[in-house]
């Protein structure tokens, strides 16, 4: 995973009830270009309604777009809040780093996702791991993880996380696909906005 210069991912909430900022999470998909760049579309409930939130970060700078607005630079305290998949795959404390300190790793067959055999391997890992992955996403303890591993490449293709993500300490479960390993990738940076 530490080789990889850009890669696509699929986030879905699957269980449980994960909050930003307010809005409950849906879904998200994300385009990460290393080594800091990414552009995340999140899909939040609003009532009854699916609402897009947009988070890009580049250059050092993050940007949100909330619905009906335009995109707006936030300021570094404002940027800690939001979560910044671009780390993801950061070599010190992104999946590269941390897929190897999983607790009691165990070997649970083999799966194919999208037409990849992959071995299928259960682990646990501590809130302090997550949180360097997820920033923003803070578990209240620790978390479950099964990982769909490329035989071939060695390249991890599905994650599940489950675990105290909810506010109060509920579980919830995170489903990762992870896609379109070194495939070109845009990412624009925005035109100047008012600071948020």
């Amino acid at each position: 995973m530490g080789t990889l210069k850009t890669v696509s991912a699929d986030v879905k909430f699957t269980a449980g009830k994960v909050t930003l900022q307010g809005f409950t999470l849906d879904s998200a998909s994300t385009k990460v270009r290393l080594p800091s760049d990414s552009d995340t579309l999140f899909k939040v409930k609003q009532g009854d309604f699916l609402v897009n939130v947009r988070v890009l970060t580049t250059g050092g700078k993050v940007y949100v777009q909330l619905p009906f607005s335009a995109m707006t630079q936030l300021t570094a305290e404002q940027a800690q809040e939001v979560p910044d998949l671009s780390g993801l795959f950061n070599p010190e404390h992104g999946l590269p780093a941390i897929i190897p300190g999983g607790r009691s790793p165990q070997l649970q067959g083999s799966e194919q996702v999208e037409s990849v055999d992959c071995y299928k391997v259960a682990t646990t890992y501590t809130a302090d791991q997550v949180a360097s992955l997820l920033g923003a996403f803070r578990p209240g303890g620790d978390v479950a993880a099964v990982l769909w591993i490329g035989k071939s490449d060695k390249l991890i293709r599905k994650v599940t996380l489950t675990g105290p993500f909810e506010e109060g300490g509920g579980k919830a479960t995170v489903q990762v696909l992870l896609h379109d390993f070194n495939k070109p990738v845009e990412i624009e940076t925005p035109a100047p906005s008012p600071t948020a």
